[in-house]
């Protein structure tokens, strides 16, 4: 494995806590947007010093596992994780199981590896059908920004450019993420950059270690002189009107192995002529903590993606202890597909004598715009007809400001399904619990249904 710094000193050490600090935030977003919940199984390559496989650790909890690698484990060995295993590995050479992991995460790592693309093979060879490979590295185009220009630190830019291409190392290997997840099989690939601008003291932590590193090489090369290394390290130090300088652009890219018989031909929604059964889940299977599992994981896996932006990185939408809860007060609705696999669920329930409410309400991604969401609302409607309701309700969670791509959907899905905006409500108000969760604020639309006697509207969705 070839590494341009040596990940046994302790200024790499420093190093490594300021790139942890800077990019922490996106990556737990990027991870929290595959569904990462109870259970998982986890691999985290060239885990560093480990923040991110402590923040698996948790997140996966007791009944799952994190799997850590680097070729240098001494930051990770004392962390006080009881599900993380800690392993010196070369993804590289070294043995890796196939299909042994539910999300498999590597940062900053292949941008160093002249056998980037087999190594993305065999990452996604580690894959259990159905898991996720998440992939960010860096691309450096950006990295000559400031502002105010300096001419030295557009000279050291393109210099370094250069002497890491020499060493083996693809500084642009970020914008190539999307296609090579593709190339390497994978579904629902999603790829998405994120950079930072600070002061130049703000950044010099994570950058001038690879500046000093590389210092030799650049100079040699001929396109930077020695003064104007110094130059930067000046202004990288300089406490006093410092430029505003440009992290690299880290492109963090998702991708999810196909299952053989679901995603065949993806995306596969369920057939038009296939039966699609809906009812309540018998409360008895609250005590099922595997189906509890999965719904808990469907319900999660929806709203990471339908609701991204919304909340902090780490929020769920549930628990598998609520989840149990709902089922076993009967309260579970589910989509079921002749071979009992389960496509998509919602909660169903009274919220005074004559309204009902339907919320949480998913579909599987897998199983998109076969209509199971209509197949759901049709359930709840008729089940509040059934025990005697007049209407029924459900809650849209929206931004308070601006739009939201998913919500602008729903809205016009519940306007065509007869909902009438009836109250609009601060989050703070209705569930002060979950409000201190949210990355922005946000407002709760209570929408409203009447139940009149008769077979519900069919609208497709």
């Amino acid at each position: 494995m070839s590494y341009i710094l040596d990940t046994a000193d302790a200024g790499e050490r420093r190093r490594l806590d300021a790139q942890s600090a800077l990019w922490d935030p996106g990556t737990i977003r990027a991870l929290t947007a595959t569904g990462v919940t109870a259970g998982w199984r986890c691999l985290e390559v060239g885990a560093g010093t480990g923040t991110i496989a402590a923040w698996l650790s948790e997140r996966v909890g007791p009944a799952g596992r994190v799997v850590a690698t680097d070729i240098e484990t001494r930051w990770l060995d004392a962390l006080p994780c009881p599900n993380l295993v800690v392993r010196r590995h070369d993804v590289v050479s070294d043995p890796l199981e196939e299909e042994g992991y539910d999300l498999v995460h590597a940062r900053l790592v292949l941008q160093h590896l002249p056998q980037r693309t087999a190594v993305v093979a065999r990452l996604v060879r580690a894959l259990r059908p159905g898991g996720w490979l998440v992939v960010e590295d860096p691309d450096l185009a950006v990295l000559a920004l400031g502002e105010p220009g300096h001419a030295a630190w557009r000279r050291l830019a393109d210099a370094m450019v250069a002497a890491l291409w020499e060493a083996g190392v693809d500084p642009f290997y970020g914008r190539r993420l999307e296609r090579e997840l593709r190339g390497a099989g994978l579904v629902d690939v999603v790829a998405e950059g994120a950079l930072h601008a600070r002061p130049a003291p703000d950044l010099a932590p994570t950058m001038l270690p690879v500046v000093e590193r590389v210092r030799d090489r650049m100079v040699t090369g001929g396109i930077v002189s020695v003064a104007d290394v110094d130059a930067v390290i000046f202004e990288f130090g300089n406490g006093c009107d410092p430029i505003t300088a440009y992290s690299p652009l880290l492109v963090s890219a998702r991708g999810r192995r196909p299952r053989p018989d679901a995603d065949r031909g993806h995306p596969r929604p369920v057939a038009r002529n296939e039966t699609v059964s809906v009812g309540l889940l018998d409360a008895a299977a609250g005590r099922d903590a595997g189906l509890v599992a999965r719904l808990t994981r469907l319900v999660n896996d929806v709203y990471a993606v339908a609701e991204s932006g919304l909340w902090l990185p780490g929020a769920v939408r549930t628990t598998a202890a609520e989840m149990a809860g709902l089922v076993a007060a009967g309260e579970i609705a589910v989509a079921t597909v002749p071979d009992g696999e389960i496509v998509g669920s919602a909660h169903v329930h009274r919220v005074s004598d004559d309204t009902g409410e339907v919320g949480t309400l998913v579909a599987a991604p897998d199983h998109r715009g076969a209509g199971i969401g209509r197949d759901l609302l049709d359930f709840a409607e008729r089940h509040g007809r059934d025990q005697g309701m007049r209407a029924i309700q459900l809650e849209l969670l929206v931004p308070r400001d601006g739009t939201h791509p998913s919500k602008e959907f729903l809205r016009a899905w519940y306007d065509r399904r007869g909902y009438r905006l009836i109250d609009t409500r601060p989050m703070e108000d209705t569930h002060p619990h979950l409000a201190p969760l949210l990355a922005t604020p946000c407002l709760l639309e209570v929408r409203e249904k009447p139940l009149p006697p008769g077979p519900p509207a069919r609208d497709e969705a």
